[in-house]
């Protein structure tokens, strides 16, 4: 009879301690979003720089800076070596760009994905294009561009009312994917705006 009652008692506790200590918080929509354009983004706009199917030449790379909250930002680096196929003048050529943007700001209706045919043409891969454009009266693209060649570093700031990525053409169905990331995250943020201005 005791045993039965310990064995109650252990029964009892397993069932109803654990739903305590493990009940599941409810997930920001916002930033489940964010994190999966994070980790897209930085696996499909990394990549080695070539000339159609000839040798590397460089490499690209992407890197989430601030991927939290409706303000996000971005580093965009892209590096050319000492190669014989390239242009002197772009030898040894790193570019660096800084980007953000409010999410509010971007106009999901007029977010596209294109090809560029001429580009399909010289068989360069990065020819889809998913283009994001900003909303009448809106801040864009605030950048900050870092060119090193020769030895002399030039830097440049501007503002820009569009931005693409340029995706490898066989990854058509991943491009539609961040497409839909991006107009997600913009309807979230446009209604968190709106809801605050309101309440103000």
């Amino acid at each position: 009879m005791k045993r039965q009652v310990i064995m109650w008692v252990l029964l009892v506790l397993s069932i109803a301690l654990p739903c305590e200590q493990t009940e599941a918080q409810p997930q920001d929509p916002l930033q489940v979003t964010l994190d999966f354009l994070k980790t897209k983004l930085e696996t499909y706009m990394t990549y080695s720089l070539s000339e159609g199917q000839g040798p590397e030449v460089g490499n690209s790379k992407f890197e989430a800076v601030g991927f939290e909250g409706c303000r996000i930002a971005w580093k965009g680096s892209s590096e050319v070596g000492q190669h014989t196929d390239i242009p002197q003048p772009l030898r040894s050529v790193r570019l660096e760009v800084h980007t953000s943007v409010e999410l509010s700001s971007i106009d999901p209706d007029k977010i596209r994905i294109y090809t560029i045919q001429e580009m399909v043409k010289r068989h360069l891969p990065r020819a889809l294009v998913l283009e994001l454009k900003i909303r009448s009266a809106s801040p864009g693209f605030k950048q900050q561009l870092e060119t090193t060649a020769g030895g002399r570093i030039t830097r440049q700031a501007l503002e820009v009312k569009s931005y693409s990525f340029f995706f490898n053409t066989n990854d058509q169905s991943i491009a539609e994917e961040v497409s839909k990331a991006f107009a997600d995250a913009s309807n979230i943020c446009r209604s968190r705006m709106k809801r605050k201005a309101a309440e103000d």
